[in-house]
Order: structure tokens, then C-alpha cells, then sequence
């Protein structure tokens, strides 16, 4: 029963990007076709009234998840098996299914609604898709632990980087030269991003970022990275992605505190630890003065010249 053999479940997946290895074999396509507990893509992303306990991510229960998140869905399986192999770790009832709790980690737990003083400050909804992503990453990094730091570290890099695929994925295309596209929208791509992102922040990942591997680290927070430097280009909040400017604003702080875990390494971690550039956003350079530019124009004259 905790056979770390996925391919009965899973299905036979390609390596992502992020592996060190060439990818060989294409995508899969992946489901175009929103889970059941997605609202209505449609809706603008923003606050309102409502704040029930909401349904989280079913990735133990639900195909549409399942093949919403191939990748996710994936690692979900190899920590449910692994989980089952430690001595006094609840096992599920039932042949064939899985654990929804590792490590502590409840997947089952509906989403708590927003406390009174939360609730004012945060631009969307408990049962929105930034915060049903943002909890089922969490637990997905805390089932991770252990108590190994190079263990936790690999499991949370792989984890990591099975979301940016599972985001970013794209339809596979027949001929060389062709512009793929991707299969989710750029709502569901920023939403999804912002969860993932509240979830790094607010996890820390300090056995990732201790003992990660910074080859495939950087790669993966580099595309992070390069999305949201689309997402903050002036004017795209809501006729692109479909979002308030609330949204873009929370966004912006929480990508401000990525990047500040990211490049604080050496403090928190010790020195020689890796650190991570994170460019989210595009700075203008300053413009420079008429007499600047004539001055530079002189010194490139004179240096023809000699």
C-alpha cells in the first residue's frame, strides 16, 4: 500500500522544465476544463460580502483536480505513499486511496472564513482560487517535513516547481516555430501565482532554502518572477488578468517579501547560503539631463578622435 510507484495513479509525466535533465517526450496537455469548485472565470477578482467556510482543493478525491494539476498531483501521491510507510502515520480505510493528513497537514479542512480584522485588509475572498491555491500550497509544503533538512529540502523543490509547471503549462504544438499558448487563462495563471506566492512567504521554506539546488531554484523564481513583471506592466490589471487594482496592490507587497527572503539568505540562514535574485517588477531608469547627455556625447567624440 505506500509502493512509492505512481504510475498506476498518476500516469507516465514527462520531466517538467525545472529538472536538470532534458525534456524529452513533450507535455501533457493537461485539462483545460476548470475543476468543480472553481467560480465563475468571468467574475472580476475582488472583495465582496461573502465569507463562509469554503471547500478546499480536493486533489485527494476530485479528476477534475487531478487533471487540472498533473504535476501537483503528482507529488501529492509520492508524499501520500511516503507518509504511509511511517510507523503510527493514520492510513486510509480503503485500498487505493490516499492520506489527507501528512504531516500534520489536514487537506480535508474547509477553508476558515476571514477573521473581522483580516477581512477588511485582504482584496478577495476565502473560497477565491488565490485562497483556496494559497492554503492546499501551504499544506503541500508542510506535508513535506520531516525533520530532515535535506529531505524537506527536496521534497519542497519538487513540489515547488510541480506548481510552476502546473501553472505555466502550455499546449503541446506540431510544428517547430510555432508559439505555444497556454492552458490556463491569465486570471487563473495570476491567481494561482499569488497563492503559490502567499504560501512561499508565509511557509518560509527554510529546509529549501538551506539546501536547495540553486541551479534549478533560480530557473523556477526566475519565471516566477518574469510573469509577474508582466502582471505589475501599467494597464493590465483588469483588461488582461481580470483583477482589481486591490489585487495588484496585496500582490506587489507579497512579491516585495519574496524578494526580501530571497536575497536575505546569508542573515537567516548563515553565510555561504545561496542567494536568489527575484526581478518582479520593472524600475524606469532615471531620465538624464540634457548637459549629462552632451557630456557623454563630447567624451565619445573625443575618444573617435584619438
Amino acid at each position: 500500500m505506500g509502493d512509492d510507484n505512481t504510475a498506476d495513479i498518476a500516469g507516465e509525466l514527462p520531466l517538467n522544465r525545472y529538472e536538470i535533465r532534458r525534456n524529452i517526450g513533450g507535455r501533457p496537455k493537461g485539462s483545460k476544463n476548470k475543476p468543480k469548485s472553481a467560480y465563475d472565470p468571468a467574475t472580476i477578482t475582488k472583495r465582496t460580502s461573502k465569507n463562509a467556510p469554503a471547500t478546499p482543493l480536493e486533489i485527494y478525491s476530485d479528476t477534475s483536480v487531478q487533471e487540472y494539476f498533473p504535476y501537483l498531483h503528482k507529488e501529492y501521491i509520492k508524499l501520500s505513499n511516503r507518509s504511509m510507510n511511517i510507523p503510527g502515520h493514520p492510513v486510509p480505510k480503503k485500498e487505493g486511496e490516499h492520506c489527507t493528513t501528512i504531516m500534520d497537514a489536514n487537506f480535508t479542512l474547509p477553508l476558515a472564513p476571514f477573521g473581522d480584522d483580516e477581512k477588511p485588509k485582504i482584496p478577495f475572498d476565502n473560497n477565491s482560487w488565490i485562497n483556496q491555491f494559497h492554503v492546499f500550497m501551504m499544506n503541500m509544503f508542510q506535508a513535506c517535513e520531516s525533520g530532515s533538512i535535506g529531505g524537506d529540502s527536496c521534497r519542497m523543490e519538487d513540489v515547488l516547481c510541480a506548481a510552476a509547471e502546473d501553472i505555466f503549462m502550455q499546449d503541446e504544438y506540431m510544428f517547430a516555430g510555432m508559439r505555444p499558448t497556454y492552458v490556463k487563462s491569465a486570471q487563473e495563471r495570476i491567481e494561482h501565482l499569488l497563492g503559490l506566492t502567499m504560501a512561499m512567504v508565509r511557509h518560509e521554506m527554510h529546509a529549501l532554502l538551506d539546501r536547495g539546488n540553486p541551479e534549478r531554484l533560480e530557473l523556477v523564481l526566475g519565471d516566477i518572477a518574469k510573469e509577474w513583471k508582466k502582471f505589475f506592466e501599467p494597464g493590465k490589471n483588469i483588461t488582461v488578468y481580470n483583477v482589481s487594482d486591490d489585487v495588484r496592490e496585496f500582490a506587489k507587497d507579497y512579491c516585495g517579501a519574496l524578494q526580501l527572503m530571497l536575497k536575505s539568505t546569508d542573515k537567516t540562514h548563515g553565510k555561504g547560503t545561496p542567494k536568489y535574485k527575484f526581478n518582479y517588477i520593472r524600475i524606469p531608469r532615471p531620465a538624464q539631463s540634457r548637459a549629462l547627455l552632451a557630456k557623454k556625447r563630447r567624451k565619445h567624440r573625443e575618444w573617435e578622435e584619438c
